[in-house]
């Protein structure tokens, strides 16, 4: 439950590659549910009360977007501007990977290319899973082997001037 004697405001903004605000991205505290949800304005702005205390983690999520986290310092009685989130969609491709450690020669998974600027070269996000590799999938309660292929699906962020707003956090 909130103190009222400790609260604080965390703000922010929640915005597309273009810089524009993205509206209904859900806002929570990773890990303190008592904190509830807040979802952003049309200009992608959000406003989250919290406790006030050392060091709260935001979690930004969409339908079809990269989730993110942001941490912030929650200062009894202030507020904070956190850092702005970028959020890109995922990458569309996805790669088949037997993650059952059945496979017999490397497997590739691969991305679609990117490209930050006209000028730019592309680039392709690759990841390289040796013969043999295995998976193990946690429920939240128990650690099991990955049994069946499995889809992986990669998606490459930006090194331009806001690629430290876009990484997940």
């Amino acid at each position: 439950a909130l103190n009222e004697q400790r609260k604080a405001l965390l703000q922010g903004k929640v915005l597309d590659l273009d810089g524009n605000g993205i509206e209904g991205v859900e806002v929570s505290a990773v890990h303190r549910p008592e904190f509830g949800t807040v979802y952003t304005l049309s200009d992608g702005s959000y406003f989250y009360v919290v406790n006030g205390e050392a060091e709260v983690t935001l979690r930004f999520e969409a339908a079809g977007l990269v989730p993110m986290q942001r941490r912030a310092d929650a200062d009894w009685n202030g507020a904070t501007t956190v850092q702005d989130v970028v959020m890109r969609a995922r990458d569309s491709l996805m790669t088949e990977i037997d993650l059952t450690g059945s496979a017999t020669d490397y497997q590739l998974a691969v991305a679609n290319p990117v490209q930050e600027c006209a000028e730019c070269p592309e680039r392709t996000a690759r990841v390289i899973f040796p013969a043999g590799t295995r998976a193990q999938v946690y429920d939240g309660a128990n650690w099991d082997f990955v049994t069946e292929p499995s889809m992986v699906q990669l998606t490459e962020f930006t090194t331009d001037a806001s690629g430290s707003d876009q990484m997940p956090g």
